[in-house]
This record gives C-alpha cells, structure tokens and sequence, in this order.
C-alpha cells in the first residue's frame, strides 16, 4: 500500500527512527500523521513495548497494527533504497583451480579475503575443491584451516538433519538450487517445527531454523511453503493461521502477519514474486465482495482484524465488485448446498510472473493494484501457464483455454472425462490433465501444446487412484525441465 494520501497514527517512542523523524519522513511520503484514531485511519504504528492506546475501541480493531521496523520498511520501500554496493571478490577469479596441492591451497585460503566471503557465491566452489584434495590426500590442514574461517565469519556448523517428525511441506526454489522442507510440531508443542534449506546439487543442508513457531504448516495441507521469484525469500505457514517470511540464511523471520482472526487451520496465501507482499484468506465473508486481503511483508509484525472492518480498506479486496461479476458470484454460490452467495475467494491463489495480477484455480483474475475482479469464469480447477499468458481451465462442459489478461476462450472445450489436476511443463506451453480413474476408463493423462492435444496415455500405476488421495504437497506428476519427459 502506498503511503501518499494515508492517515496514520503513531504510538510510543521509536528507538531506531525517533518520532520526529518518523513524523518528517511520512510527511515527505506524502502520508497524514495523526494524534488520534478515527474511521478515517488506515495504519496505525506502535513502537516496541507499547501495548497500544487504551481503551481498545470497535474501531482501533479495524485497523491494522504494524511495528517500528514495518515503519522502516515501508518507508524504505516509498523511498527507494540505494542500490547494492559491487560485492568483492573472496579470491581472485581461477584462484582455487589454479591452487594444485594442499600447502598451495592453505596458503590461498590463509591470504584470502574472508571479509569479502559470500556464501551463495564462494561456498559451492570451495567446497567442491576441499572435497578433490581429500579424495587425494585425506582431511589436511587447510580443511581445518577453511573450517575454522568460516566459523569466524558466523557460520554454524549443524548436524544435516533437524527433522524431527513426519515432513508436511515442501518446495522448489525457483531457480532449481534449493529445496525448502518442513515440519509440524510433534508430542512437544512448545518445541516447534523445523524449517531445513537444502542445496539440490550436492543434497546438503545449507541452513536449519528450528523452534518454527507453532510448527510448519499442518499434515494434508499443500503449498506452505513458498519462494520468492529470485530464490532469495521464503515464506511459511506456521502457528496454525501466521505466515511469516524468511530471507533464506536467517534464523528469525524477516515479517510476520497475522490476520485471519484465529483459523483453525492454515489459510491460503500467496507471496508476490519479488517476496515483499502477501495475498493471504481471511475473516471477511460477510459482506459480499471479494474475500481475503493483500499485506505488506517487507519487515515486522503486521497483526489485524480484517472482520471487524466496515466497507473498504486499503488491505482488503475489493468490496464493490462489477454486476456481471456479482451475478457469477450468485450463479456459482447458487450451486452449492447451503446457497452461499456472498461472494467468492481467490481459491489456491498465485501471482502473475510480473507481480501484477492474482489469478486462483476457480478461474479468476484479480488486479492486485487496485484489488478488482478483472475477469471470473467459474470453473472446477484452472492453472495459470509458466509465461502468465494462458489459463486452462475445467468446467462441466471440458477444458477450456482462456486468454488470461481478460478471460477470453481461445479454444475448447475439450471432452476428457473428469480431469482431476492440471500441470504445465516450466518454461513451455504443454500441459498434463489427468483424469483419475472411471467406469468407463482408467486413469489417464492428456497432453496439450499450446492449445493442441497431442496424445493421450493410460497411466498403469496400480496406487493411482484419484485426484482426492492426492492431498497436501504430494504431485502425482512432475514434468522434467523442458517439457520433454515426465515422472
């Protein structure tokens, strides 16, 4: 949310920016500073250690309460941070190669920059040169001598597996180096969960945050955990109903939200592609707009009530929606048992590559500027394509493929039987539909490219059942880079 033209209060004594110059600062942003809170609020600021301004009226609940480094956060962003300075390099290029016995190496490693050392950078090549020298002559000075720098420069020497029960999450970075696994709590709740970063390459665990809060995520649920586009940033369910966010070699989390009101299970969410917001399911289904809110997660502590908000806030999705997108609320609300007609989440939502749009498996497209519907077709599954170009979707007339900047069909529908999921192949336009086994049928999957059936294929897998055993983070399909095979 931008700040320009927003009314804020701040409350306490803000040790790392002073109230002064948080004052100047949200001026200069263009933001409203305020000494007390009205219905025309939109943030209110508290400085740690403060328990907020008493009393808590109806509505101060409606506003959302964000910490002093949220504060610095969002400033920064407003402002624009410097760019990066240019990182040194810990060796000279070619240095480690160049290195040919253990006392050439030890005396380049004891000379070497350490300072200047980074690990995402520097680590794989050194260790894959460690790595030859002891397969030569065994474990020698230099190994303890690049142990016991690297310990000097922080890192942590941990034992390679930390999960201490069953795995419910898991996922990919996307640029394939990394995966992330985690773990609910177990009979020791007060312990936590387990969140592991693994280095796909080698198999080796590169970091482990332990005590998760609450655990990681909860059996059965799928997607919770989740990267950032550049693989820097990764996001987590845990606490039952939080999402927090991690850089990838931090301990604590970098921002944490709260506000689904206290669900019993995890929420849906979405983190954007550059890591900095959320799309996240919350208490705000009674009003008949479009459900769940969009929130910062650039630093701090953001905890809310969104259900206790009447009409519009800069957070939540839109509550005045289009007549024809109202209608299809209706028709598909119609449809259910209960009759529930008032309104519609962004089912198993996901960003757009370009961070502009939210799209959701109920076929829907969604402005994340300005939180509008921008199109709805209902549908029983649809899946967003790798280039954010096309979305394939179900419905009881077949698959359908629909232009996804503004919901037009380009072709179908294509009679398959009942498709249980849909998967594109990274980086291509071919798709998998896979229908589970029928009375008329086995299971089977069809393959589209571009919007071209190609072929059709039994799959004779005697534990492939269908699509409901397939619950959580478990895939029944995964293509290989490229599109060419599949598992």
């Amino acid at each position: 949310m931008k700040l320009r033209g927003r009314n804020v209060v701040l409350y306490g004594d803000f040790s790392t920016l002073g109230k002064d110059e948080a004052v100047r600062r949200l001026q200069a942003a263009g933001a409203r500073v305020t000494g007390d809170v009205t219905e025309e609020t939109d943030l209110i600021f508290l400085a740690f250690g403060e328990r907020g301004p008493i009393p808590r009226t109806d509505t101060m609940l409606k506003k959302p309460f964000l910490d002093e480094a949220a504060l610095a956060g969002m400033l920064e962003r407003e402002e624009g941070v410097a760019p990066a300075p240019a990182l040194r390099p810990f060796l000279p290029p070619g240095a480690l190669e160049s290195a040919g016995d253990a006392d050439a190496l030890r005396a380049l490693l004891d000379g070497a920059d350490w300072s200047a050392f980074v690990p995402e950078r520097d680590l794989v090549p050194l260790r894959a040169r460690l790595e030859a020298l002891e397969y030569e002559v065994g474990v020698a000075d230099v190994h303890r001598l690049a142990t016991q720098r690297l310990v000097e420069t922080g890192a942590r020497l941990l034992h390679s597996y930390g999960h201490d029960v069953e795995i419910v999450a898991h996922a990919l970075s996307p640029d394939g180096r990394y995966l992330a696994t985690g773990s609910w709590v177990g009979d020791d709740y007060d312990a936590g969960g387990v969140l592991q970063i693994w280095e796909v390459a080698s198999g080796r665990c590169v970091h482990t945050v332990d005590g998760v809060m609450g655990g990681v995520g909860w059996p059965d649920y799928a997607r919770s955990i989740q990267w950032s586009a550049d693989s820097s940033r990764v996001a987590v369910a845990h606490c039952t109903n939080m999402v927090g966010v991690w850089n990838r070699e931090d301990d604590e989390p970098l921002a944490t939200i709260d506000v689904t009101d206290g669900n019993s299970r995890p929420s849906a969410y979405a983190l954007s592609p550059d890591g900095r917001t959320a799309y996240s399911h919350c208490g705000t289904n009674g009003d008949g707009g479009l459900q769940g809110c969009l929130v910062p997660m650039d630093r701090g502590v953001l905890r809310w009530l969104p259900n206790h908000v009447d009409g519009d806030h800069p957070y939540l999705m839109a509550r005045s929606l289009p007549d024809r997108v109202r209608r299809a609320f209706d028709e598909a609300g119609a449809q259910e048992d209960d009759g529930f007609k008032a309104g519609q989440w962004i089912e198993r939502p996901v960003w757009s590559p370009d961070g502009t749009r939210l799209f959701g498996s109920n076929a829907i497209s969604v402005d994340a500027e300005t939180r509008q519907v921008v199109w709805y077709a209902p549908a029983k599954i649809a899946e967003l394509s790798p280039d954010g170009r096309r979305v394939a979707a179900v419905t009881h007339r077949g698959l359908f493929f629909r232009d996804a900047s503004d919901g037009r069909i380009l072709c179908g529908p294509f009679a398959l039987g009942k498709p249980g999921s849909l998967h594109w192949a990274p980086g291509t336009d071919r798709l998998a539909v896979l229908t589970p086994v029928t009375f008329e049928a086995p299971p089977s999957v069809h393959i589209f490219d571009g919007e071209r059936h190609v072929s059709s294929v039994p799959l004779l897998h005697p534990e492939w059942e269908s699509d409901e055993r397939w619950t959580g983070d478990r895939n029944p399909w995964a293509w290989a880079p490229g599109g060419e095979r599949a598992a």
